[in-house]
């Protein structure tokens, strides 16, 4: 690893600091472009006496949650405290595993021969990006309270915004795009292991995210009642409880159901 720069690029009252920016050789740009994927940190000094932090890191490293706890144990330093109120803890071994077993891979090989194939009629995967349409919508309270109309009885008083509108766009979605009645759909959640696994200590800020995945057939999906696709959805976010199915897999968590 080259030496720290002695020279960091900053903002003075007349405008940005351009001329102050730390210079490398050749051998030591390739290094610093690896780390700088990893890990990379910019104060922005305002006029008005503020500054504007921005982080990039990379997901291998740390989530969202981990990479705030992380900076908050910095700010309580800086603010004088002794140690940090939460003490930033690695312990990234816990979740490593020499290799996942036979019946996860297998399932992933043909995921990603699903994917890859030339033959492959997903239109998601086959649609040029540039053919794409990104659209924003604003689900009001009222939509909720529409949509909770269409759950049964028995689940409307537990279900949560996010199981409903999770199951109301997979559908709307799987049904726009035109399916076979035969094709298999997947789903996948994002969970934040903390507080789900025991084994995870206070203060661990690696990367604890867990991607339970739901697969159904476009049938099931589109025939079946509201209330049975929020079934589905509850059952891989309490799954995620189980302490045997978690591992890194690529950089990420992953679940082993």
């Amino acid at each position: 690893m080259p030496p720290p720069p002695q020279n960091i690029p900053h903002d003075s009252p007349s405008g940005p600091d351009r001329t102050s920016a730390p210079s490398y050789t050749a051998d030591e740009t390739s290094t610093i472009s690896t780390l700088v994927l990893l890990e990379n940190t910019l104060i922005t000094h305002l006029k008005c006496g503020g500054f504007v932090l921005g982080t990039h890191i990379c997901h291998c490293i740390a989530d969202a949650f981990g990479t705030l706890q992380f900076l908050k144990a910095i700010v309580d330093i800086v603010r004088g405290e002794a140690k940090p109120t939460t003490l930033p803890v690695w312990e990234r071994e816990l979740f490593v595993i020499t290799s996942l077993p036979p019946h996860i891979k297998e399932e992933q090989e043909k995921l990603f021969d699903e994917l890859e194939n030339a033959t492959c009629d997903d239109i998601i995967v086959t649609m040029p990006a540039e053919n794409m349409v990104s659209e924003y919508f604003t689900i009001s309270q009222r939509d909720m309270i529409a949509l909770r109309r269409h759950v049964p009885f028995n689940l409307t008083k537990t279900v949560t915004s996010f199981e409903l509108l999770t199951d109301v766009l997979w559908r709307s979605r799987t049904m726009a795009l035109g399916y076979m009645p035969c094709q298999i759909v997947r789903f996948m959640i994002t969970v934040n292991a903390r507080g789900r696994w025991k084994k995870l200590p206070l203060g661990y800020y690696g990367n604890g995210l867990l991607c339970p995945v739901i697969e159904i057939t476009v049938n099931d999906l589109c025939t079946n009642s509201l209330g049975h696709t929020i079934e589905l959805v509850r059952k891989a976010k309490h799954e995620m409880k189980t302490e045997e199915k978690y591992a890194i897999d690529g950089g990420f968590v992953a679940t082993m159901t």
